[in-house]
């Protein structure tokens, strides 16, 4: 029987969960403590941390990276190879969400808060601006990062 990957994403977290606790804290202890750390993404309730340390839910990619970060874990430790040969199965989207996720292994911190500062103005950009998807297929990387940060 194969795991499922919102499964195995809970059993990684309580994982996790009893390495930097010593043993699994209460889902209240684990909001509140992830929310103080981090100031880039939505804070948690209570009640969304209880799911997903119950396989419930779990939380979108940009949060999984300030999971790894405040865990101090690789984004992989989260995704078994089931989930990726899913989830890559002719999916260009998750492909590419998928790769994003193993180069954000062996980031430093300030290189993560600046992927996710740019990922979160590129949203606000094409939200307002369907067209920014092929202004920016022309672009260098370096170029879209000074484009995003003069935004």
């Amino acid at each position: 029987m194969q795991i499922q990957p919102i499964t195995f994403f809970a059993n990684q977290l309580q994982k996790a969960l009893k390495i930097k606790y010593k043993k699994l804290p209460y889902a209240t202890t684990f909001a509140r403590n992830f929310n103080s750390s981090t100031k880039e993404v939505n804070s948690i309730s209570s009640e969304t941390a209880r799911r997903w340390m119950q396989g419930k839910s779990k939380p979108k990619l940009d949060t999984i990276a300030h999971l790894c970060s405040w865990l101090n874990v690789s984004p992989e430790f989260f995704f078994n190879e089931e989930f990726f040969s899913r989830q890559l199965n002719g999916n260009t989207k998750s492909i590419i969400q998928a790769k994003l996720l193993q180069e954000y292994d062996g980031l430093n911190l300030e290189s993560l808060k600046l992927i996710l500062e740019l990922m979160t103005k590129l949203k606000k950009i094409q939200k307002n601006s369907p067209v920014i998807d092929s202004e920016l297929s022309d672009l260098k990387a370096e170029e879209i990062i000074v484009l995003l940060r003069n935004k």
